[in-house]
């Protein structure tokens, strides 16, 4: 039987993530929640990682597309995708 092939969400981290590192590349064997992602980015990144991402103020892009903030909990990443952690801006 072959291995299940594993492939990367590629993290890049911006701003207030910086303290976490540039960029991050995460294994995954298939798509999964959001929230799973950031717990597994919490667990070799730190608990800080998780409190940040959760703040009204993060931006999350996936795939060079902001995700709306009400949709995370059931939004879906898989294997390819790319996804950064920003600090909202607002401008006028």
């Amino acid at each position: 039987m072959d291995e299940p092939l594993l492939r990367e969400v590629r993290i890049e981290l911006f701003g207030p993530f910086r303290e976490f590192g540039k960029e991050h590349l995460l294994a995954l064997e298939g798509p999964v929640p959001y929230p799973e992602v950031v717990r597994v980015l919490a667990c070799e990144l730190g608990p800080g990682f998780a409190e940040r991402a959760a703040r009204k103020n993060t931006t999350v892009i996936v795939n060079n597309r902001i995700a709306n903030r009400r949709s995370l909990e059931a939004l879906q990443i898989k294997p390819g995708d790319k996804v950064a952690f920003a600090l909202l801006l607002g401008g006028g």
